[in-house]
This record gives C-alpha cells, sequence and structure tokens, in this order.
C-alpha cells in the first residue's frame, strides 16, 4: 500500500501541471492495473455508465476538454485499447477488466483498469475409499520348521565351444569397474582378488589337429586383464583414445532471446516506461527476469553503461550481455573469446568473436555467415556497429565485405557525413570524400579532437608524412584542449608528425608527462613511435629520439623483446654501436641479448682499422690526435666527446630533415 501511495501521488505531481487550455490526463502501468489520473477540481462529480468493454464516464458539471496526448507514453494498449473525450471520457477496454473511479485529495479523479480476478482452480475430484467392515487377522505362531530340501544336482558341464575362462574375464572386469566406480564395496577381511576368476582346471575337449601354417610375425603382448585386483590402476588397458582429452573452449553462452527481438517491437520510452514499472516487486526486491529485459532493450539501442547498470544489480548476469556492454561502450577486444574457436562455440556468436577479434581471418563461407548476422540486427547496431566491421573486413582481407556494409549504411542514410568519409578513407575501392567531411569544423567542437587524430594518422599511414598546417592545428588544439595521452589520441598522432619531421623537441613535448595517466601510457607510445619510424624507414629521427635525454637514454621500452627488435634494426643498417649501446643499457642477461652483443662487437672489430698499418699522413691533417694513455687523458678525451656531441645533438635538433624522395 505504501509503494501504491508514493505511485499516486508522484502521479498527482505530475498531473497537477496542467495546462489551463485542458484537463492533462496522466497515466501509467503497474502490477495487475492501469491508473488514469485527471484534476477535475473538488466541486465535481462522475457517474459511470456502460457495460463490458465500453464505458463512459460523465461529469457534472461538464468539464473542458481533456488533453490525451500523453496518455501512452508509459503504457500499453493490453487494458485500455482507446480512449476518448466526449462529454467525458469514454474508455475502450481491450479486456474484461474491471474499472472503479475513486477521489484522491478532493481535487484528483483515479480512475483504476484492473485486471480480472484470476479463476479458482477446479476442486479435486472425491475419492471414495473402501470401507474396511473385516477385522485385521494377527500374525500365527511359527509352525515346525520345514525339511532341509536335497542338494542341487551339480549344473552340467557347459556345451562344446563355450569360452568359460572368455565370460568370467569379462564378468570379473564389469565387477572390478563397478568397484573403482565406488558401485561395489569390497567384503571386509578378503583380498581384492577373491572376486578373480579361478583358474580352469578342467581338460578341453579333443580336436582334430590343425594343419601346419605359415609362421605369423609375433603380435604385441596384449595388456593384463582388469579384475578387482588391479581395479585402482588408471594404466590398466590405457589406449590413446581413451586419453583424448577435448579442446578446452571459453565460449560464453548465447542469448535466449534473438537479439533482433529486443527491441520487442514497441518505442524505447515505451518499453522502458513499463520494463521500469515492473522490475522490482512488492517487498522492493529486483525481478531478475525484467532486469535482463531492461539491459537487452538499452543494448538494442547502443546504450552499454545503463544495461551494465542493471546487470550489475543481478546476483547473476548472463555473460553475454555483460560482454556485450563492454564491447558497445569500450570496443574491448577479446571480450566474447577467440575468433580461433568459432567452431566450437554456438554460431550466434560468430559475428561478435569476429568484432572483437582484430587477428580473425574468416573464410567464405564463415563471411557470408557473418554478414547475414548483421542483417538481422537492430537498426541502431546496425549504424553503430557498421564501421567497425567493414573496417574489420578490410584487416582480414575481405574488401568485398567491407563494401557490402558501406552500401548498406549509405542505403539507410543515418550515418553522417564525416563518419562516412572516415571510413572511406580506410575502405578500398571507395570515392576519395571531400574534403570538408573529414576537415573538423573548428576547434570547439567536441568531434574536432578525433577527426584531427583521425586526419594526421591516415597521412602518416599512406604517404609517410603529415601536412605542415594538419600539425600546426594539431599543435593549436593541444595547447587549447589538453587532451589525455592516449593510443591514437591527438598528442599521439601530433608526436609521430614530429618525429617523422625530424622535430625531436615537438615529439618530446607531445610526450612529456602532464598527468597521473600519461606516466602508464607514454611507454606504450613511444614503442609505437618506434614502431612506425622503423616501418617508414626513417632512420635519422629513429636516432635523434632514441639519443634524446628526455627519454632516460634508452629506457622507455615496454619489454625486453621490443628492445631487441630496434637493437636489430640499427645492427642491419649498419650503426653496431647504437645496437651495442641500446642492449646494454637494458641491463638483461638473456641469451637472445647475449647474442646480439656478440654479432655487435664483431661488426665493431670489423669495422676497426688495423692497428699495425700504417696509414699515410694527411696533409690536411698535420696533427694527428694523440692516444690516451693516463686516466686523466681518458678523462680529458670523454669530456670533449659529450660536448662534440652535444653541439651535433643542437645543430640536428635546428635543422629540419628532409627523407629521399619526399
Amino acid at each position: 500500500m505504501i509503494r501504491r501511495g508514493t505511485i499516486l501521488a508522484l502521479t498527482l505531481l505530475a498531473a497537477s501541471m496542467a495546462t489551463a487550455q485542458g484537463i492533462t490526463v496522466q497515466s501509467g502501468d503497474h502490477d495487475g492495473f492501469t491508473r488514469l489520473v485527471a484534476r477535475v477540481g473538488a466541486d465535481r462529480e462522475w457517474q459511470v455508465a456502460g457495460a463490458g468493454r465500453d464505458l463512459r464516464i460523465a461529469f457534472t458539471p461538464d468539464t473542458p476538454e481533456f488533453d490525451l496526448s500523453r496518455v501512452y507514453d508509459l503504457i500499453s494498449r493490453d487494458r485500455l485499447a482507446q480512449i476518448e473525450d466526449a462529454d467525458g471520457l469514454v474508455l475502450s477496454l481491450a479486456c474484461d477488466c474491471e474499472v472503479s473511479v475513486t477521489r484522491y485529495r478532493d481535487s484528483y479523479a483515479v480512475i483504476d483498469i484492473a485486471d480480472p480476478p484470476a479463476a479458482p482452480p477446479d476442486p479435486d475430484p472425491a475419492v471414495e475409499l473402501p470401507l474396511f467392515t473385516g477385522r485385521a487377522d494377527l500374525p500365527q505362531r511359527p509352525g515346525p520348521a520345514f525339511p532341509t530340501p536335497p542338494e542341487a544336482p551339480e549344473p552340467a558341464a557347459p556345451p562344446a565351444g563355450f569360452a568359460m575362462e572368455e565370460a568370467s574375464g569379462l564378468l570379473a572386469e564389469q565387477l572390478a569397474r563397478a568397484t573403482a566406480a565406488g558401485l561395489l564395496d569390497p567384503a571386509q577381511g578378503q583380498p581384492l582378488s577373491v572376486g578373480d576368476p579361478l583358474p580352469s582346471t578342467g581338460t578341453a575337449p579333443p580336436t582334430d589337429p590343425a594343419p601346419p601354417v605359415a609362421e605369423t610375425p609375433q603380435q604385441p603382448t596384449p595388456p593384463p586383464p582388469i579384475n578387482a585386483t588391479n581395479a585402482y590402476d588408471l594404466n590398466i588397458a590405457a589406449t590413446s583414445d581413451r586419453l583424448t582429452v577435448s579442446a578446452a573452449t571459453a565460449c560464453l553462452a548465447p542469448p535466449a532471446r534473438a537479439i533482433a527481438d529486443w527491441p520487442g517491437g514497441m518505442r524505447f520510452l515505451n518499453g522502458l516506461g513499463r520494463l521500469r514499472a515492473n522490475a522490482f516487486d512488492e517487498r522492493g526486491r529486483l525481478n531478475e527476469d525484467r532486469a535482463v529485459e531492461l539491459a537487452e532493450l538499452y543494448l538494442a539501442h547502443g546504450f552499454g553503461a545503463e544495461a551494465a547498470f542493471w546487470l550489475g544489480e543481478m546476483q547473476s548476469p548472463p555473460a553475454f550481455h555483460v560482454a556485450m556492454a563492454q564491447f558497445i561502450d569500450h570496443r574491448t577486444e577479446g571480450v566474447f573469446g577467440t575468433f580461433a574457436d568459432h567452431d566450437l562455440c554456438p554460431e550466434p556468436l560468430l559475428l561478435w568473436l569476429f568484432l572483437s577479434d582484430p587477428s580473425a581471418e574468416p573464410l567464405e563461407r564463415t563471411t557470408a555467415a557473418i554478414l547475414a548476422q548483421y542483417f538481422e540486427l537492430p537498426t541502431v547496431l546496425r549504424d553503430m556497429l557498421g564501421p567497425d566491421l567493414a573496417r574489420a573486413f578490410v584487416r582480414a582481407d575481405r574488401a568485398g565485405a567491407a563494401l557490402e556494409v558501406r552500401a548498406v549504411l549509405v542505403r539507410g542514410g543515418r550515418l553522417s557525413a564525416q563518419d562516412l568519409g572516415f571510413l572511406d578513407l580506410d575502405l578500398p575501392g571507395t570515392p576519395t570524400p571531400p574534403a570538408r567531411a573529414t576537415t573538423p569544423a573548428n576547434a570547439g567542437t567536441a568531434r574536432a579532437e578525433p577527426a584531427l587524430s583521425h586526419r594526421l594518422l591516415t597521412q602518416i599511414r599512406s604517404r609517410g608524412a603529415v601536412d605542415p598546417a594538419d600539425l600546426m592545428a594539431a599543435d593549436a588544439l593541444v595547447l587549447e584542449t589538453d587532451p589525455a595521452l592516449t593510443q591514437g589520441g591527438l598528442r599521439h598522432a601530433a608526436a609521430l608528425g614530429h618525429a617523422l619531421t625530424g622535430d625531436i623537441e615537438g615529439t618530446v613535448s607531445h610526450l612529456a608527462p602532464r598527468g597521473p595517466r600519461d606516466a602508464e601510457a607514454i611507454g606504450p607510445l613511444f614503442a609505437e613511435i618506434l614502431s612506425a619510424l622503423m616501418e617508414l624507414e626513417s632512420t635519422a629521427p629513429l636516432l635523434l629520439l632514441l639519443s634524446s635525454d628526455d627519454f632516460e637514454q634508452f629506457g622507455r621500452f615496454p619489454n625486453a623483446a621490443f628492445r631487441r627488435q630496434v637493437a636489430e634494426f640499427l645492427l642491419a643498417r649498419g650503426l653496431p654501436g647504437m645496437a651495442r649501446d641500446l642492449i646494454l643499457a637494458g641491463g638483461s642477461d638473456h641469451a637472445r641479448d647475449r647474442a646480439l652483443l656478440s654479432r655487435a662487437f664483431d661488426r665493431l672489430a670489423e669495422d676497426r682499422p688495423d692497428p699495425g698499418a700504417q696509414a699515410a699522413p694527411d696533409p690536411a691533417d698535420p696533427d694527428p690526435p694523440i692516444p690516451a694513455e693516463t686516466p686523466e687523458d681518458v678523462a680529458a678525451l670523454l669530456d670533449e666527446s659529450r660536448d662534440l656531441r652535444a653541439g651535433m645533438d643542437a645543430l640536428l635538433s635546428q635543422t629540419r630533415l628532409v627523407e629521399p624522395g619526399g
């Protein structure tokens, strides 16, 4: 009752906002009844007329017009099929419901349309019990013992050809298996072999001598028979087929309802109001079935965070729904599993395994099945996941399927021109989008940062360089908005663009930590920039970035394997000294690091001139350098080398490097 009173008070509060032109009729669906509320005034009475499912509520004195435009916003037509304003309210019911009209706080008329009472269950048929009129017989005393029956004759010998030992062995094996499984217990005080068959003592019937046959190859020794003595030995009669273990998979259970049925054929607000009204019972406990339907409604319309909230309120939410909520909001990779296991997983998971696994490579038949599942999605999910699916097909070398997805998005007409332009930049065989489709409108819009990041990264992938005007705009936008340092973000794209132009100071300024999370992201982003420079064969910017003091002299590497990859790149391009310094700075004693160091020292030894050979004096350099022999001379030589290196770094940082052919 408290809950009904609270609902009524909230409904009446909304009804109090009626306009002066008419009386607004508010509505709401509840468990077992639908409620209509109208503020008719304290001096107005009503009378209910009609029968069956057609009723008319007349008011005296007459009321102004009723505003019925919001009646069906939060209710369905399961109980109230139609309502009209005709000198009162004319109700057309959709069921044999009970209608009651009551007054609340003098001014409000409350109309409740309640479900009909459930029919009482049929009574159980009467069962006639027999009447026992006779007296029960009492047990009698035992009589004299019966004579002992004569001994049974011994069974006749089995017929000729009956394999008694084989039959006894099979029976003993079954008893042993039952004992090992815990179905039988051995007798107390008896050995386990008490149930094994005894060796036969009878003589075999004479048989005709078989003709001599040629010797056959020796057969492998059969395993010992299974009996009670070795019932617990797991290695007896173990064969390869018995030891075959099925492949372990981590497939999620598919949803009970198809995703295409999640919207329920209702508008979002109508379905949301109805499901939330029935989400809790009278004691305030969550109805988990309704919570699942709510989460499905949110997911079908692309609201991952809202669906995750209702799933988090459940004791055991469906794993597929939880994974889908994470993927819709964050595009989490591998949240549904790996595409390599799609043959072992249920078929409805095929599309989601492909979307969440960047390394997926579908076959022709699998591609057709993925497209079929995509076309069955609700409209909102098709528009939201279409660009991701098209790019995934491009990664898997399925350009035809990617263009088919693009054609569906174009026919739908709901994708913005800017999103379609970004998609066309990634798809082969598509028309070049106009410049206005990929250029941010102004730096104040929320789309400016991702648009400019995408533009810079696309230029780097396609041309190996960036437009100076776009790079300048990125620098200005970073100063204005101060974005976080993220993978694929604006600071990442701008830092890579400056590295390609040789402006290491610009790269360092964008990668410098500015917040608590920047320090965690700088390592992977530094590795990403080095990988891009190696892929583009930009050796000079790579050396400048590695030798920069801002990166703690080769200290920003995510792991030892990537450090070895960079050292291999330097060694292959004739820079054994840099490769040696790079490995030594890691401080690792791995076998692969030692092998790289050996190769670097061998190359250095090959490049070093022979000390026995006397070089001819150079007239341009009459005073050759004197080799350092004392510790003081070595220290002075190191100081001179540091000063020379600092001067070279300053000179290179002020010089714009141009790649050959750029």
